[in-house]
């Protein structure tokens, strides 16, 4: 994560559930360019869906939800809201002659805020672009969406590993 600020004493212990609302969506792109659009749509969605399957593994939270109809009316909720702030849809041509070096990867900027009711308690801004060894070398060879889940699931990683390390439930593995 490039920023994290977290309040004194917080450390995500507590919490009946935890509510995944919706990912906002504030970087600009070509709305009228359809591969554009299915993938930030991609986007949105595969965030959430993977800090519910990573953070369900981590076992911090009893129980996590991602709509707000099943938030129970009692108990204490702790809500994590996302926006996509920066995103840029990759280029598989790019990517198969200069990806090593970086050209045509994907940009992926989210930042977060953790809420209990009006009170934020940790936020965090994280970015990603083609991290990893196997988008760099083959990613001439990867469908775009491909590309970006890898990127999605290490920004997830490293924020689940911080919840649970502040959790007191971080398992090295």
């Amino acid at each position: 994560m490039e920023k994290c600020c977290i309040a004194e004493g917080f450390n995500f212990t507590g919490y009946d559930v935890l509510y995944l609302a919706p990912t906002l969506l504030t970087a600009k792109f070509n709305e009228k360019n359809e591969d554009e659009l299915k993938v930030h749509a991609l986007a949105r969605e595969n965030l959430i869906r993977e800090l519910d399957r990573s953070l369900g593994n981590k076992k911090v939270f009893p129980r996590i939800v991602t709509r707000e109809s099943d938030v129970p009316k009692e108990g204490k909720v702790l809500k994590l809201e996302n926006s996509i702030t920066e995103f840029t849809k990759s280029g598989g041509a790019a990517r198969y002659f200069a990806g090593l070096y970086g050209a045509g990867q994907p940009v992926l900027r989210v930042v977060g805020n953790f809420t209990e009711g009006d009170k934020k308690l940790c936020s965090f801004e994280a970015r990603r672009s083609g991290v990893s060894g196997g988008v760099r070398l083959g990613g001439g060879f990867m469908k775009d969406e491909d590309v970006q889940i890898d990127d999605i699931r290490s920004l997830v990683l490293d924020l689940t590993d911080f919840v649970a390390a502040s959790a007191g439930k971080y398992k090295a593995k």
